[in-house]
C-alpha cells in the first residue's frame, strides 16, 4: 500500500521515483540539552501503572537491554489508530452546503473541483514539511470560488473540517493498546509525533483521551504539526516531543508507518526507527526503518526489549 496523504486518503501522497522532500538533518554543535538526564521511570500522572491485563512475556523480559531506551514516540494515523475514508465525504458535503449558502448557482462539480484543488495544495505543502490547515482550505475556497462569507459561517465550516464526525470514536490498530500499556509498565516515557492535517491537535487530543490510550502518553509530549508549524520529517516536531520527555534522540525510538516522514525524520535525528506495516504497508521511497514489524507482538524485539 502506498503512502497516504494526511489530506486525501484516496490517493498516494508520494510517487515512487520522485525526489524526496527532505534532507538529512544534523544537530548543530552545542545543541542545548538538559545538563542531567533523569533515570528511566514512569512520569505520567498517577506514576507507575500495570499493563492493564497485558501479560504476554515479551514485556516481562530482563530490563538489561532497556537501560539505553528511555522514550518512545508514535505516529498517530496508521500506527496508533486506523483512518476512515468516510470522513472526507462528510467534509465534502459540508463544503457544498457552505458554498450553496453564498453562491447557490455554482454546480456541485465546480465546488468539488475547488475543494480537491485545496486538498492537493495541502498535500503539496505536506511534502514540503509545511502545515496547511483548515483555515488555509477555507481561504483557498473563498478565493477560488470568489465567495464572501461572514466570520460565523467560516467558523462553522472550519469546525466541520476539523471534526466532521464528532460523535465517532477512534479505532485503535490491533495490538497497540497492549503495546503502549506494556511500554508504559516498563517505565518508558511515551509521546506522539503527528502530521495533523485537517483534524488538528486540539481535536486529536480529545479523541485520544476518549480512546482510553491517552493516559499512557505525556500530555506535553503530544507534538501536532498544526501547533509546531512544521510536519515530519523536520526535526522540530520530533524535538518538541523529545524535549517534553527529557529524552535525547539517541535514547529514543519512533514508531511510524511512512518512509519519508516517520523513518526519515527519526533516523536523521539519531533515533531508532521502527516501521509498523500492520495497517498501512507503505511502499513509497525513503529510508527504511531499523526494524519493520507487521504485528505489535514483535515490537519488544524491535526495540531491543526481548
Amino acid at each position: 500500500m502506498a503512502a497516504r496523504s494526511r489530506w486525501s486518503r484516496s490517493r498516494p501522497a508520494w510517487a515512487p521515483g520522485t525526489a524526496l522532500p527532505w534532507r538529512p538533518w544534523t544537530a548543530p554543535s552545542g545543541e542545548r540539552w538538559p545538563a542531567a538526564w533523569p533515570s528511566t521511570g514512569p512520569r505520567r500522572a498517577g506514576a507507575a501503572r500495570s499493563a492493564s491485563g497485558w501479560s504476554a512475556s515479551p514485556w516481562r523480559s530482563s530490563t538489561t537491554s532497556s537501560a539505553e531506551l528511555k522514550g518512545v514516540t508514535f505516529d498517530f494515523w496508521g500506527t496508533l489508530f486506523k483512518w476512515r475514508g468516510s470522513t472526507m465525504e462528510i467534509r465534502k458535503e459540508a463544503v457544498r452546503r457552505f458554498v450553496a449558502r453564498h453562491r447557490a448557482e455554482l454546480p456541485a462539480e465546480v465546488v468539488d473541483q475547488a475543494f480537491q484543488a485545496g486538498l492537493d495544495r495541502g498535500t503539496a505543502a505536506w511534502k514540503e514539511s509545511r502545515h496547511f490547515g483548515p483555515e488555509a482550505i477555507i481561504e483557498h475556497l473563498l478565493a477560488e470560488l470568489r465567495l464572501e462569507a461572514p466570520a460565523e459561517a467560516r467558523e462553522e465550516l472550519r469546525a466541520l473540517l476539523e471534526d466532521p464526525d464528532p460523535e465517532s470514536t477512534l479505532e485503535p490498530v490491533e495490538g497497540v493498546a497492549e503495546a503502549v500499556a506494556g511500554l508504559s509498565a516498563r517505565g518508558l516515557r511515551l509521546g506522539i509525533v503527528c502530521d495533523s492535517g485537517m483534524m488538528v491537535g486540539r481535536v486529536l487530543r480529545g479523541r485520544l483521551q476518549r480512546s482510553g490510550l491517552g493516559s499512557y502518553f505525556e500530555p506535553s509530549a503530544l507534538a501536532f504539526s498544526d501547533e509546531v508549524g512544521v510536519t515530519k520529517p523536520r526535526p522540530e516536531i520530533f524535538l518538541k516531543a523529545l524535549d517534553a520527555l527529557a529524552v535525547r534522540p539517541a535514547d529514543a525510538a519512533h514508531i511510524g508507518d511512512l518512509h519519508f516522514t516517520d523513518m526519515a525524520g527519526a533516523k536523521a535525528l539519531g533515533m531508532r526507527a521502527v516501521r509498523f506495516k500492520g495497517f498501512n504497508d507503505d511502499d513509497s521511497e525513503g529510508p527504511e526503518g531499523d526494524a519493520v514489524i507487521d504485528s505489535y507482538r514483535d515490537l519488544p524485539a524491535a526495540l531491543g526489549l526481548a
